[in-house]
Formats: C-alpha cells, structure tokens, sequence
C-alpha cells in the first residue's frame, strides 16, 4: 500500500477539479472544521451554513508543504498525523475510513492516493485548491 501510495502522490496532478475528485469517489466538504465532544467526530459548517458531521478513527493534516497543526478546536484530544507521520507510518492494510483535513495539492493527492486503494476518504478544507488556476477549482 505504502508503494502505491507514494507513487500517487508523486504522479497526481494538482489541478485537478472538486468535479474530478469528487468522481473519484472522494467527499470534499468545504467549510470550517471543530471536533466535537464526541471521540473521533467532526463538525464541518458549510459556506451555505449547513451543519455536517463527519467520523474517523484517524485524521491527516494536509494544510501546507510544512506540515504544521492548525487551529481547530478539539484537535490536541483526537489522534492525528501530519501527511508526513502518515507517510511513515502507512500500515499495510488500507485504513476503511480516512478524514484528509486541508485542501491543498498535497492533501488533494494524499485523498486520492488512499481513494484508489480503497479508504472512503472525506476532504475538511475552507476550499480546496485555493492557490490553484480557477480551472482547478
């Protein structure tokens, strides 16, 4: 699994569309995340201010090139890594459910290398490719 992933990573494109990763089988939702008093769970409001809750035993942050935790309410009590503890720590069997927090190429292509090995993945970003060209998005 650690193989093909990482050969994924090297080889996805950045700009690819919401459309396209969507029709990989990838949920993006794009909004402001917290974690909420339940273990492992995660509430996403919507630019539209819908309310979603998401779940996972296990979390990546994929916010930039450095990894770095962000600000998110509820982050320090939940197990996370960053993509790059992810990375290293791979198991060999393909997680079931995985949550990619960050919108940016590097979690684009971290959900869709896991989406083709069989995770269901969700993307939890305010937008996705937001320094990409507008065809991107």
């Amino acid at each position: 699994v650690k193989e093909h992933v990482e050969a994924v990573v090297r080889h996805v494109k950045s700009s690819e569309s919401i459309e396209g990763i969507r029709s990989a089988g990838i949920d993006v939702l794009e909004g402001q995340a917290a974690f909420t008093a339940r273990p492992l769970e995660m509430a996403v409001t919507l630019a539209n201010g819908t309310a979603v809750t998401v779940a996972s035993k296990r979390f990546v942050i994929c916010t930039g090139a450095s990894p770095a935790a962000p600000k998110i309410k509820g982050l320090s009590m939940v197990p996370y890594w960053t993509y790059r503890d992810f990375l290293e720590a791979l198991p060999s069997e393909v997680p079931a459910r995985l949550i990619v927090i960050g919108g940016g190429p590097v979690g684009v292509e971290l959900a869709q290398a896991m989406a083709q090995v069989g995770s269901n993945v969700t993307i939890v970003a305010p937008t996705v490719l937001p320094r990409e060209c507008p065809e991107a998005q």
